[in-house]
């Protein structure tokens, strides 16, 4: 589900146009170039049936969006919630289906380059296509 999700990000020119491919997993890198984006995946949920695994996965990603400026940070989650929220689709191996979305900003002040960031959280439903 995760390489899904960065493909479909990565493959989006209102994205790339801002960010390249600065999409990091885990933890943004300390003077890291703005704006990018990181990803995490928490804890996924596995469907069952009578008959066992069904091969559904729900699992809430967050993406936050990084910035030097409020401006940029919220243009670069707009795109993202753009992409993301609604979004029913296969890419790669994986069908996903984006069903709800929030988002949220705050302030760095104790980094060093003063980051804006815009969080978001989505709620994915993924199976193998």
């Amino acid at each position: 589900m995760e390489q899904a999700l960065i493909d479909l990000l990565l493959a989006t020119a209102p994205i790339t146009d801002l960010i390249d491919d600065r999409l990091t997993p885990g933890v943004r890198t300390q003077g890291a170039a703005l704006p990018g984006l990181v990803m995490n995946l928490f804890p996924a949920e596995r469907g069952y049936s009578h008959q066992g695994d069904d091969g559904l996965v729900r699992a809430r990603v967050q993406l936050d969006a990084y910035a030097d400026s409020y401006v940029s940070a919220k243009a670069l989650a707009d795109a993202v919630m753009t992409r993301l929220s609604g979004f029913s689709g296969v890419v790669g191996d994986r069908r996903l289906v984006i069903l709800e979305a929030r988002e949220e900003t705050s302030f760095d002040h104790s980094s060093p380059d003063h980051t804006h960031r815009r969080s978001m959280d989505f709620t994915v439903w993924s199976r193998a296509a």
